[in-house]
């Protein structure tokens, strides 16, 4: 059988195993990354995430030790209001310059004017009160100590305080609570219906510059960062098959990939993909028992399901801008056709494509194509509204029931839309956090039982949105990266003794 060998090995395309696997590649260990994704090449594959914090300083730092080329950074940049909140009567464009958000909340919220004035000056010194990055040194402790240093430094800065506790009216202002809810609802994993006050000002502090910004998306992003681990000579496998897991005397060798692929071996496992998937591949011993139960705890409660509309250029407004969240009625829950966001591409010269996310419940994964088409007829009446001259110019590209093929068909044409729309969904997971305190937000560490099996997936800084996948990328980078001078210092003193 054939068998590769690589000092690390990351299966799945989140951005933290991303980030950590292009570090690795850059200060010269192999590197081999496994994309999951049956469809990841597919062109229909959707990107529902509204990408943030383009400009925020770790992320910045990241792109300039990997060296990432001046052209990709400019790629990524955002529009000058990089995202609209549509209400029945309310259009809020969220601006880039503080200065222009804060005159455009005056006007829609004229009555809360000085209440919402007071809470985001509030949300900018709960953000500088905090050292954000010895806060992101204490999350995700592994032992007793590390557990009390974190909540003691949880209480010296408050960080228990919940956003019901700033002084927003939103218990009785069903408008101002969505509005904040929405942008919460786009930029984290987990979502949680009380959020912590630093929190908030992590993610929608209008004084960093740019809240929503990264034009080309999350597959971008990833591109990028694949791009680097290939740059410095690492592997990428797109759609690959996983047939097990190889663990023997307590250590992950590596895996065994389906069909005739062999085995990849490596010294470093990183686990960077949805967590369920990783419970079926850990052994039946006791020393995993406590992570099968964290994991069987978690469970998402909601997807991103995603379809395509494609309409001509000149029906698109003008004020409307590249990304949109549309809520029908804000009292209800910010949930399937009652919260969509919304992305505006250029398809051509002539054409524009809608992307239109909502959130749906895991059951939707099992159901059928059938069920789906009253909800995206549905999502086109409401975007119709906002393109009243569209008319039946307005369609729906994606997904679209599978046209029968003849039988004398050996091969499939073309892959069945509903199958790429359920698995883009099974992908793009949102998690329910009922966090009693701060701490609560954290629930299972990136170290496992085993000293070479590593935790990078979306549920674990889910609820700190991008910030937490960037910090998250570099924990790990750092466990490893230390655990391989150890060795080199080892072997360097072992050299000396045998010379």
């Amino acid at each position: 059988m054939l068998e590769r060998y690589c000092d690390a090995l990351i299966m799945g395309t989140d951005l933290s195993g991303l980030i950590t696997a292009a570090f690795l590649a850059r200060r010269g260990l192999t590197v081999h990354v496994l994309d999951l994704d049956p469809y990841a090449k597919n062109e229909k594959e959707p990107d529902p995430f509204c990408v943030a914090h383009l400009h925020s300083k770790l992320f910045r730092s990241i792109l300039g030790r990997l060296n990432i080329p001046e052209n990709d950074i400019q790629a990524l940049s955002g529009p000058e209001s990089p995202l609209q909140i549509i209400f029945p009567k309310k259009r809020i464009d969220i601006s880039a310059n503080p200065v222009l958000f804060y005159e455009e909340l005056e006007r829609e919220f004229p009555e809360q004017h000085e209440n919402l004035k007071s809470f985001y000056e509030m949300l900018g010194r709960i953000k500088h009160q905090v050292e954000t990055q010895q806060l992101y040194s204490l999350i995700l402790p592994t032992t007793f100590k590390e557990r009390r240093i974190l909540s003691k430094f949880v209480r010296s800065h408050g960080l228990d305080k919940k956003l019901s506790d700033l002084g927003l009216p939103i218990k009785t202002d069903a408008e101002l609570k969505s509005f904040l809810m929405a942008q919460l609802k786009l930029v984290t994993y987990a979502h949680n219906e009380t959020p912590f006050a630093f929190q908030v000002a992590e993610l929608l502090n209008p004084s960093e510059g740019e809240i929503f910004s990264i034009k080309g998306g999350h597959q971008q992003l990833k591109k990028i960062f694949i791009d680097r681990v290939l740059h410095h000579e690492g592997a990428y496998r797109p759609e690959a098959k996983i047939d097990k897991v190889l663990f023997r005397d307590g250590i992950f060798e590596g895996v065994t990939l389906a069909g005739l692929e062999g085995n990849i071996l490596s010294r470093y496992i990183i686990w960077n993909t949805h967590l369920k998937r990783l419970s079926d591949y850990l052994p039946p011993l006791w020393r995993f028992k406590g992570l099968k139960k964290t994991i069987e705890k978690i469970r998402p409660a909601a997807h991103w399901f995603t379809a395509h509309y494609e309409v001509p250029l000149m029906f698109i407004p003008h004020p409307m801008k590249e990304n949109l969240v549309i809520v029908e009625d804000p009292a209800k829950n910010l949930t399937g056709v009652n919260f969509l966001y919304v992305q505006l591409k250029k398809k051509d010269n002539e054409t524009a494509k809608i992307s239109a996310s909502y959130l749906w419940g895991p059951e939707s994964l099992e159901a059928e194509d059938d069920s789906f088409l009253p909800i995206h007829e549905k999502i086109r009446s409401l975007l119709k509204d906002l393109l009243p001259f569209a008319g039946e110019k307005l369609t729906l590209t994606f997904p679209l029931k599978q046209v029968t093929q003849s039988e004398e068909t050996l091969f499939p044409l073309q892959d069945n839309d509903f199958q790429i729309f359920k698995q883009a969904a099974r992908n793009y997971a949102v998690y329910d956090f009922k966090p009693r305190s701060f701490s609560d937000l954290f629930p299972i560490s990136y170290k496992t039982a085993a000293p070479n099996l590593f935790i990078s997936s979306p549920e674990i800084l889910g609820s700190l949105g991008y910030e937490g996948k960037f910090m998250l990328g570099l924990k790990v980078t750092d466990l490893i990266w230390e655990d391989v001078k150890k060795e080199k210092k080892w072997a360097m003193k072992l050299e000396r003794r045998i010379a």
